[in-house]
Order: structure tokens, then C-alpha cells, then sequence
């Protein structure tokens, strides 16, 4: 699957992509549609996704962690 470049996942902390399936810590059994598509923004709360919304990756310390092993 592929993220539109307005969702919202675009460089979330959270997101985990598990053979082509979209996941997170928000929403484990697949994040919503309208939260891919960019419909939705969710920097705001989403019902169903256990007050985790979208936080920024870090992607030095992402580079930094893959590397170090």
C-alpha cells in the first residue's frame, strides 16, 4: 500500500509498515482510511486510537539506531 502525500502518516513516529500493510501503535489492526487518505488529520484524536496520535519521527535517531547494530 501506498501513503498519499497528504496522510498524515508521512513521518510518524508510529508508523509500521508490516508486508504492505499499514499499521501503528494507535490503530495495531490497520490505520483507518480517512487517516490515510489525508482526510483526516490526526494530530487530533481519532475514535479507536487509544490517545496516540501523530508524533513526529525523529529520523537521525531512526538513522542512528538502524546503523549502531
Amino acid at each position: 500500500m501506498e501513503l498519499p502525500g497528504n496522510s498524515s502518516c508521512i513521518g510518524c513516529k508510529w508508523l509500521i509498515v508490516e508486508f504492505l500493510e499499514l499499521k501503528c501503535k494507535a490503530f495495531i489492526e490497520g490505520i483507518p482510511e480517512v487517516i490515510i487518505s489525508g482526510e483526516y488529520d490526526h494530530r487530533k484524536p481519532f475514535k479507536g486510537d487509544n490517545g496516540i496520535q501523530f508524533e513526529q519521527a525523529n529520523f537521525k535517531e531512526l538513522e542512528e539506531a538502524q546503523f549502531s547494530t
